[in-house]
């Protein structure tokens, strides 16, 4: 089991790495859109379950939170109970989309893909870039959703977790 997820850790890792130095221009997973007047980056897709699993992953390996603590970081709902609960379902449902999150849990994702992006801006071009994601709101999506097919709006959307980036600066 702990090879299965820390190989598609791996996987993602160089996807995410390959996706972003290939792309440059657009925040990793996002497409670019018109919102409010001004050049926005969405999620072009809700976050998954393996996603999640990485910042799982990330939180008990790299950040060394017990796994006693672990439980903050899982979905609200008593089906997950323990990370390896939580990582069996992961990889069995990897492209499913993760639900059932606070907006607490949502806004801490957020911050720590900011921090992983903007870490792997700075291995991979040897300067730091600027990016911030934040928790995209309904009503954005919504608006967005409006403008440009670029995005498409699911059904029970608010279960979800869409990230927006407003403003991409590179040093």
């Amino acid at each position: 089991m702990k090879t299965t997820i820390s190989g598609l850790l791996l996987a993602g890792s160089l996807l995410l790495t390959f996706t972003y130095h290939t792309a440059a221009k657009n925040p990793p997973g996002t497409v670019r859109v018109k919102f409010n007047h001004t050049t926005v980056f969405v999620d072009k897709m809700p976050i998954t379950n393996l996603d999640w699993l990485e910042y799982l992953w990330y939180a008990k390996n790299v950040d060394s939170i017990p796994d006693a603590q672990i439980q903050v970081f899982l979905p609200d709902t008593t089906r997950f109970t323990t990370y390896n609960d939580f990582a069996k379902e992961a990889v069995a449902n990897k492209k499913d989309f993760v639900c059932c999150m606070s907006n607490e849990k949502k806004i801490a994702y957020a911050q720590w893909r900011t921090e992983r992006v903007n870490a792997l801006s700075l291995i991979r071009r040897k300067h730091p870039s600027n990016i911030v994601y934040e928790v995209l709101t309904i009503d954005e999506l919504d608006e967005i959703c409006k403008h440009n097919k670029k995005i498409q709006r699911l059904s029970n959307e608010e279960q979800y977790i869409r990230c927006i980036v407003r403003k991409v600066s590179n040093h």
